[in-house]
């Protein structure tokens, strides 16, 4: 998975990843203290080679959130800040 663009976030952000294989995908936003906040895909098929998914945060309170991406047995998670 790619970093989230753009970072800091204000109201929206896209998430690219690439798959070797068409894969089940789980994406998903916590905050801090490890509450989800977003399930942005969830156990969605997705094909093999570049992703994007395109993320809307309004609402949300300003600070640091994870978004982690589960696929192929593997996990990736990046950090991203959300300002006011």
């Amino acid at each position: 998975m790619g970093p989230l663009e753009p970072n800091p976030v204000r109201t929206s952000a896209t998430i690219r990843f690439a798959l070797p294989a068409t894969e089940l995908v789980n994406l998903t936003v916590f905050d801090l203290q490890g509450r989800r906040v977003a399930s942005l895909l969830s156990r969605a098929v997705r094909p093999a080679g570049l992703n994007q998914v395109s993320m809307r945060a309004d609402g949300w309170r300003a600070g640091v959130y994870f978004c982690r991406l589960e696929a192929a047995g593997s996990t990736a998670t990046r950090k991203f800040a959300i300002l006011r």
